[in-house]
């Protein structure tokens, strides 16, 4: 099992501390994308912060059929494209 998929198993667990490395990992990639696409720092830094509330309420229904990576992007790209 990779690190991601560990990660994932843990954090659909309730455990903080690896939904914490998820975050850690991924934000600033999320908050480049954002930040791209909308041209605003605070934009870029809700969508960010909505990206990861969207993924710890609805982490349990992570299938994995995609990465997480690519979840996580998806959700972004969704959101400045709404904004």
């Amino acid at each position: 099992m990779t690190g991601e998929k560990v990660l994932l198993a843990r954090a659909k667990k309730g455990e903080l501390a690896a939904f914490e490395s998820i975050v850690t990992t991924y934000e600033n990639r999320v908050f480049s994308l954002a930040l791209r696409s909308t041209g605003s720092e605070a934009d870029a830094a809700d969508i960010t912060q909505e990206v990861f509330l969207r993924l710890w309420k609805g982490i349990k229904d992570f299938r994995g059929d995609s990465s997480l990576s690519t979840w996580l992007y998806r959700v972004c790209a969704n959101l400045c494209v709404d904004l």
